[in-house]
């Protein structure tokens, strides 16, 4: 994944709010872990029509350590709500969620409309960093590295 620094040169950005269903039917949002969490948001490839089962299962094997780095995480695909029954799937069908993240990327080095891509925010809705390419361990232990930096940048 290739990542991009956001915290220092997009000071005061927050993240747009969203209310995205999980697939046990629960709604999550974004303010729901403010001042509590950082968040980490993998959007699957847009054109991913079933839930990404790989991706689920390599982020429910490091559900410990992004406990440690007091953080959630999430995969965002452009699925219909209901199409699996993971809490760490979050339906986003049409992608409006998906777009608005993308927007957060900087100018020119947006992802590509079929690019998975991640975007680590602190626990008050500020974008850090954003990468796109492969979500896959490497992605999950680069934004856990990037979460750590956080904590030691921002402790509070």
């Amino acid at each position: 994944m290739h990542w991009h620094e956001l915290g220092r040169t997009r000071s005061g950005l927050v993240a747009p709010d969203f209310a995205l269903q999980s697939g046990t039917g629960e709604t999550i949002t974004r303010t729901q872990f403010r001042q509590r969490a950082h968040l980490v948001l993998f959007f699957a490839p847009r054109d991913a029509v079933q839930a990404p089962a790989a991706q689920l299962r390599a982020l429910d094997a490091s559900r410990e350590r992004f406990a440690e780095a007091s953080a959630h995480a999430f995969v965002i695909a452009e699925v219909p709500a209901g199409v699996h029954e993971s809490a760490w799937l979050l339906a986003d069908p049409g992608g409006a969620v998906r777009a608005s993240y993308a927007r957060l990327f900087p100018e020119g080095h947006e992802p590509g409309a079929g690019e998975p891509f991640a975007v680590v925010l602190d626990r008050y809705g500020a974008p850090w960093y954003a990468g796109h390419g492969a979500l896959d361990d490497a992605a999950i232990d680069e934004a856990l590295t990037r979460l750590w930096a956080i904590e030691y940048d921002c402790p509070e």
